[in-house]
């Protein structure tokens, strides 16, 4: 089993750009040679935009998982970032 890593951005939403980053450093990579893309996995526009607006908009933070290049990724709005 991974361990866990966690991210947190408290004073800016996660984007796609920090999920790619936090999966390609648990896997030793460089972010460009990650496989799969992440957009084959998901959509980064809407993942990105469902984020951003839940910042500024919900009462309550939004949390979104997924599988990604072998391991469970989480983001929420409230600007934490886990991959295990």
């Amino acid at each position: 089993m991974r361990d866990s890593q966690q991210l947190d951005t408290p004073h800016r939403s996660v984007d796609c750009t920090d999920v790619v980053r936090a999966v390609a450093e648990r896997e030793g990579v460089d972010p460009t040679n990650l496989e799969p893309r992440l957009y084959d996995v998901i959509n980064p526009d809407a993942l990105d935009t469902l984020l951003a607006t839940a910042t500024t908009d919900a009462q309550s933070p939004i949390i979104v998982r997924f599988e990604y290049a072998g391991y469970t990724v989480v983001v929420d709005s409230d600007g934490t970032l886990v991959v295990e």
